[in-house]
């Protein structure tokens, strides 16, 4: 008896430290972007704190007391690679600002959240390996899946006049849904033309992958995000030609530009009509009034232009201004609320980032290549989405969780490329019938 309870416990805590950082990844999503009320950003400013608030709190907080309890331990002091030494950078930055942003509160728990997820992001560059972020990815495919599945038994009715027809569940407003799934598109892209490939974590079978990305890429679509669909687009393509080499990347973009042509020319009215989305040529010039947006954002960058306004302001200008809360746009929100100094140090961020993702060896002692092109995708799709929607350029949502996840997922991933290969991993790999 004693003995049987010994092994399940070894198997939970077998299991906690496998999956540790794949749910905490997906609490953080759930708790910041899973909205199931509708909240004026005028509330959200002043600080009031509701039931929602607290759930949100709560998640956060459980993985901090986990890291506290069982994670914690000095790093040690070495090289620490560019894109998490500007991560720790832009996070400081952030929390900096809360000595002068006009909404402190909410500034506050958007910093501890900001810090809580570079924390977990620097144990598992730490302590981790590849297969800790292939488990995120994995349960982030069936965490959309359950929205999807949500919103098609539940519909929801659209939180204002100008989101009717557009997919969504609970109270998700359609930018930051489409976001979601559109990047759950390009993750299950990966792992589609990954196939048999060489990699650590949950292998499933092809089929429930190509049936993710059916059930992802359908609501995407219907969810009529414009910059996320361009952005899943842009981002898939990455991951198939980089997963591709030599005459297989000239054929995949010959297919591409023969497919790309043809719906242009037998459904052009039908692709306008879709992306007009019910708009009128006033709303399509100022681009669903981003511009109106922006032009407010300049008037505030000439005021306070070294270091911005302080971490949040950007919701509360344009709220004041517009009605309409957040930047719209990743490098206007950094400027907005951190100035050119953030701006700065979020932009050598993204390009040390990509940089880094690029370099990774396609041959080597381990198989990187699906985690490269992954990568590349993922980062492909946050910069184009980027164009429409805060996200990166922001703290506590799924584009910066995705984007802390990426950095250390390209951590490992440069350690794993560098280190040799011990003598047992050697014998247990099997031989080629051609090697």
């Amino acid at each position: 008896m004693a003995r049987s309870q010994r092994t399940l416990s070894g198997r939970f805590l077998g299991l906690v430290d496998d999956w540790w950082l794949a749910v905490a990844g997906v609490a953080f999503i759930v708790g910041s972007d899973f909205k199931y009320r509708v909240r004026p950003p005028g509330q959200a400013l002043g600080g009031g704190i509701d039931a929602a608030i607290m759930v949100e709190m709560l998640l956060y907080g459980l993985v901090a007391g986990y890291l506290l309890l069982d994670r914690f331990r000095v790093p040690r002091v070495r090289r620490i690679p560019a894109p998490l030494y500007l991560a720790a950078c832009f996070v400081g930055l952030a929390v900096l600002s809360l000595m002068y942003t006009p909404y402190l509160q909410y500034g506050v728990v958007r910093c501890v959240q900001a810090t809580i997820l570079l924390a977990v992001v620097v144990i598992a560059a730490m302590d981790g390996d590849r297969s800790h972020f292939h488990r995120f990815a994995h349960l982030y495919l069936l965490l959309i899946l359950a929205g999807v599945g949500y919103g098609l038994v539940r519909p929801s009715p659209p939180l204002k006049a100008s989101q009717a027809g557009r997919f969504t569940w609970l109270a998700v407003h359609p930018t930051v849904s489409g976001a979601m799934m559109c990047l759950a598109a390009v993750v299950a892209v990966g792992y589609v033309v990954g196939g048999r490939s060489d990699r650590p974590g949950p292998r499933w079978p092809p089929l429930l992958y190509w049936g993710i990305l059916a059930v992802v890429a359908g609501g995407g679509l219907a969810g009529h995000t414009r910059g996320a669909i361009l952005g899943g687009i842009c981002g898939a393509a990455v991951v198939l030609v980089t997963t591709r080499r030599g005459r297989a990347v000239v054929e995949v973009g010959l297919v591409g530009l023969v497919l790309v042509a043809g719906v242009a020319i037998m459904a052009s009215d039908k692709v306008t009509t879709y992306f007009e989305r019910g708009d009128t040529s006033a709303q399509l010039t100022t681009l669903s009034h981003r511009t109106e947006l922006w032009s407010v954002a300049f008037e505030s960058i000439e005021k306070k232009p070294l270091f911005g306004n302080g971490i949040t302001a950007s919701r509360g200008i344009f709220y004041e201004a517009t009605g309409l809360g957040g930047g719209h746009n990743g490098a206007i929100n950094v400027l907005v609320e951190l100035g050119a100094v953030g701006l700065l140090v979020w932009a050598a961020l993204l390009i040390s980032l990509l940089l880094g993702i690029r370099h990774l060896p396609r041959n080597g002692p381990r198989d990187l290549q699906l985690d490269r092109a992954m990568l590349l995708g993922v980062m492909t799709f946050l910069l184009v989405d980027s164009i429409f929607y805060e996200g990166i350029g922001s703290v506590a949502n799924v584009a910066s969780t995705w984007l802390f996840m990426c950095i250390g997922w390209y951590v490992v991933a440069r350690r794993d490329g560098r280190r040799p290969i011990a003598a047992a991993e050697v014998e247990s790999v099997p031989v080629s019938a051609g090697g």
